[in-house]
């Protein structure tokens, strides 16, 4: 039995409301990530009315089901972490809803105004996670590494066999599946620093982390043929970021400079190739460029695997020297 004191302590009432925790960080890797994905793959570029209408709906439910777990798991016992941030969301959706009055365009204000309600809604459901489950933050990080790689990935599938999935192409840059280019390099700068995280920690296999070196490949191959500069600077950025705060720069540093070699490589040859590279090409010669292209990224990624899985067993068995 417990104490009177520990009965009385809220902490203790939160430790015995919580979720209980899952075996390990795989679960929410995996449900968050193809998650992301979907919403990515289904949304698209966010400008057809109809998958917008769809996402933003199933969005809606999802975070209020995660709002109501939070509370009924005790989440009303503890301080309201984020929700300064949460009222701030509100007000700009306030704004933006009250915008319908005075726009031009009030239909497109309406849209715009659903589309914010949307973005609030993701806000209040990572706060709900963040109070169900704190200690599986490594998920969420995963969780971007997986749907960048599900979304990148389809992305030069569109190159590599456009007569299946992009016969109607007509610009070298790839916009697909958002039909933007600047969308898809972002979603790939966004992946990048998640992928430094995975390759350079010092917990989980050695042969899972070894992952981030194929995958950070694969992003950097699409960031480049998106010719998306934005994301560029975005990905230089993150990874300014991810160097200045994390104390394992040398772990980072392998996977930012072996990854980037390996993509590297891969988009400077197909720069070089017209049926990749050019604008208003034939289905058939960029059919042709686009299977060459996917053995070097097959070939790209087997061998930033084997250069991970090298450099990840390496390190556990002896540690770099001081020099």
């Amino acid at each position: 039995m417990s104490s009177p004191a520990a009965s009385a302590d809220p902490r203790a009432l939160t430790r015995r409301l919580s979720v209980p925790s899952l075996a390990g960080d795989a679960p929410v890797t995996i449900a968050l990530g193809f998650v992301l994905a979907a919403i990515a793959l289904k949304g698209g570029g966010g400008l057809q009315l109809k998958p917008l209408t769809e996402v933003e709906m199933v969005v809606d439910v999802l975070a209020g089901l995660l709002a109501a777990a939070a509370v009924i798991a005790g989440g009303h016992t503890r301080r309201f972490w984020g929700g300064l941030t949460l009222a701030a969301f509100a007000l700009l959706l306030l704004v933006t809803a009250l915008s319908i009055i005075w726009a031009v365009d009030p239909s497109a204000a309406w849209i715009e105004a659903n589309r914010t309600a949307s973005f609030l809604a993701v806000a209040v459901a990572g706060v709900a996670l963040a109070r169900l489950l704190p200690e599986r933050w490594p998920g969420l990080l995963g969780a971007m590494v997986l749907s960048a790689a599900i979304v990148c990935g389809y992305a030069l599938l569109t190159k590599v066999f456009p007569g299946a999935l992009n016969p109607d192409e007509i610009y070298a840059r790839l916009r697909e599946p958002f039909g933007y280019w600047n969308s898809v390099g972002l979603m790939a700068a966004m992946g990048g620093p998640a992928c430094l995280w995975l390759g350079a920690r010092r917990s989980g296999h050695a042969a899972v982390n070894a992952l981030a070196y194929p995958v950070l490949g694969l992003l950097f191959v699409t960031l480049l043929l998106a010719y998306s500069r934005g994301s560029l600077l975005a990905l230089g950025i993150g990874c300014v970021v991810w160097f200045a705060v994390v104390p394992l720069r040398l772990r980072g540093f392998a996977v930012l400079a072996v990854s980037g070699l390996g993509g590297g490589l891969v988009a400077l040859w197909a720069f070089g190739q017209n049926s990749l590279s050019k604008d208003s090409v034939g289905l058939a010669d960029r059919a042709t460029g686009g299977h060459q292209l996917g053995l070097l990224l097959v070939a790209m990624v087997l061998g930033l695997l084997a250069a991970g899985l090298a450099i990840g067993f390496a390190l556990a068995r002896q540690a770099p020297a001081p020099g």
